[in-house]
């Protein structure tokens, strides 16, 4: 069985990193973050100009969907700790591996279950 306690230290420094990046790019908004708005400039000079824009701002929605899906990973993860339910497969309920924890702490499923993880809710 696992220990969830040293993992709890591991989660905090994650959360608190992925906050820091975050809080560049995005505003929370309840449990959730969203991207600020950009610097779209509405009127563009020429159609690559645009272009330019409009890649630019898919990029960053991009990215804050990821740091996002992580943050809420780690915050989930933290309160099952808090619940005691820390280290148990969503899907299976059985116990997740330390090694799998120890690469991904705030992992939802074992490795067995892993390519399932992405289809688990919010």
């Amino acid at each position: 069985m696992i220990d969830p306690e040293k993992f709890r230290a591991l989660l905090h420094a994650e959360k608190q990193q992925l906050e820091e990046e975050l809080k560049e790019i995005a505003v929370r908004e309840g449990d959730t973050w969203v991207p600020k708005p950009g610097d779209l400039d509405t009127e563009p000079s020429d159609k690559n100009e645009w272009a330019d824009a409009v890649e630019e701002a898919e990029e960053h929605i991009a990215v804050v969907a990821e740091l996002n899906r992580r943050w809420k990973n780690v915050v989930r993860a933290l309160k099952k700790i808090e619940e005691g339910t820390y280290g148990i497969d969503e899907i299976d309920g059985q116990p997740i591996e330390e090694e799998r924890l120890r690469a991904n702490p705030a992992a939802r499923t074992r490795i067995a279950n892993m390519d399932k993880e992405d289809t688990l809710p919010d």
